[in-house]
């Protein structure tokens, strides 16, 4: 099952390239890029991480359909069932909880929007995810899965390299002090607004109908 459609960037988006701080020359937070090679030499291209749209388009309006829905606080739930829903959890210490494939199967059935994402909590991973998410930003760097997935975008893929899409924002924190001298400046990259970004959904087809329903229900989120 494969569902496509177009993002548009309604103002200038922030997404943290993980490379910062460790070959970044600059004081400036870089923009989520991924390496390429082009022309024979490693480069590095503005990139919309599929864990982050994950993340945006379904995980967290989940997490929030879910515990609206059962009117459940999140002050009331456990920090690492908050960190699953909401982040898909992470590994870490605790005690496994006995037959991890029984229990995990009954989670996915359960829960659909964590058949769909899966997650861990503590030694407990759910069994695989059933969705594969990819992501495109309309330029000439991915004109060639633009052009085989959305041939409408080619044109305007042709056009318009990602590099261009991405300015500077600076901002003013406060570093504590009451007196307008301890403030800080800080710049990072974003990626303009107007910028569209080509996305592709893939539910495994032996998904049951409660799980591809809960994509469509992040979605209506």
């Amino acid at each position: 099952m494969r569902y496509r459609f177009v993002l548009e960037t309604l103002t200038p988006v922030a997404h943290f390239d993980t490379r910062t701080g460790i070959d970044n020359t600059t004081n400036v937070r870089l923009f989520m890029t991924q390496p390429a090679h082009r022309n024979g030499r490693l480069v590095y291209t503005p990139h919309v991480s599929e864990n982050a749209l994950r993340s945006v388009l379904l995980r967290t309006p989940l997490a929030d359909h879910l515990l609206t829905t059962l009117a459940i606080g999140s002050g009331v739930v456990p920090r690492p069932v908050l960190n699953l829903l909401y982040s898909g959890g992470n590994m870490g210490s605790g005690r496994a909880p006995g037959d991890e494939t029984a229990l995990g199967h009954m989670v996915k059935r359960l829960y659909p929007s964590l058949d769909l994402l899966g997650g861990a909590v503590d030694t407990f991973i759910i069994p695989r995810s059933r969705l594969r998410l990819a992501a495109w930003i309309v330029a000439e760097e991915y004109l060639a899965p633009i052009e085989a997935l959305f041939p409408e975008l080619a044109g305007q893929a042709r056009t318009a390299s990602a590099y261009d899409m991405i300015g500077e924002e600076t901002r003013t924190r406060g570093t504590g002090g009451e007196s307008h001298g301890n403030q800080m400046l800080y710049t990072y990259e974003v990626l303009a607004a107007g910028v569209r970004i080509a996305v592709e959904l893939m539910l495994d087809d032996w998904s049951p109908p409660a799980t591809a329903a809960a994509a469509g229900r992040g979605l209506a989120q």
